[in-house]
């Protein structure tokens, strides 16, 4: 990945983290950024009109995509990796996120079934309530073996002060990925036509910096 293509996308994810105001219009940058690097990285060229123009089109799945891909910038950074060491590490934690959103995807739509058979009028069954919650027992446990090996494989790649290293930066990502969605939410409904300035929410504390390496 080039060094300034790097160095723009670090940049403004730490703004996106810190600027309420700016935070859809800085991500749908980002988003840019960090798609074109890694497809610049694999050869490929970006096709028009891949990403939507406006910020609020954005779709879960493309605020996914966004940070992956800012996951791949950082590790690259962070964990100093070779230039032996990039293409394997690209490959398997894109398998691993792979695997994550697939486990999440499947849980979600176990427990959309149990919300469907607990509710419904008249109950359910106690023999169906009892499949669908050994459904869901038996997916967390194959959840766990596919997300181990998942990370074994990313792991291979690592010493171990890189894979210490990446745990920590997984989890500093994961967490801005909440804050930002909870700072876009939050303006969306800021935004919306009649809303009073009693109605607002209060608003929420600035984001710390990202931490200094």
């Amino acid at each position: 990945m080039r060094g300034h293509e790097k160095a723009t996308v670090v940049s403004l994810m730490c703004r996106v983290g810190r600027l309420v105001l700016v935070v859809t219009t800085a991500c749908t940058v980002l988003a840019t950024v960090a798609v074109r690097a890694e497809s610049a990285q694999a050869g490929a060229q970006l096709p028009q009109g891949s990403l939507p123009r406006d910020p609020e089109d954005m779709s879960p799945g493309e605020l996914q995509r966004l940070f992956d891909a800012y996951t791949l910038v950082r590790a690259q950074e962070a964990l100093r990796l070779s230039d032996q060491q990039y293409g394997k590490f690209a490959v398997r934690l894109r398998e691993l996120q792979r695997v994550r959103r697939a486990n999440v995807h499947r849980r979600a739509q176990l427990l959309r079934r149990l919300n469907q058979l607990s509710g419904q009028t008249p109950p359910a069954s106690e023999q169906t309530l009892n499949a669908a919650l050994e459904a869901l027992h038996e997916h967390d446990a194959r959840a766990q073996v596919h997300l181990r090996r998942a990370y074994q494989g990313v792991d291979e790649v690592l010493d171990a002060s890189q894979r210490a290293r990446f745990r920590v930066i997984e989890q500093q990502i994961e967490r801005r990925q909440l804050e930002l969605v909870a700072l876009a939410r939050e303006r969306r409904r800021e935004q919306r036509p009649g809303a009073s300035r009693d109605q607002r929410p209060p608003p929420r504390p600035r984001l710390p910096p990202e931490p200094r390496r």
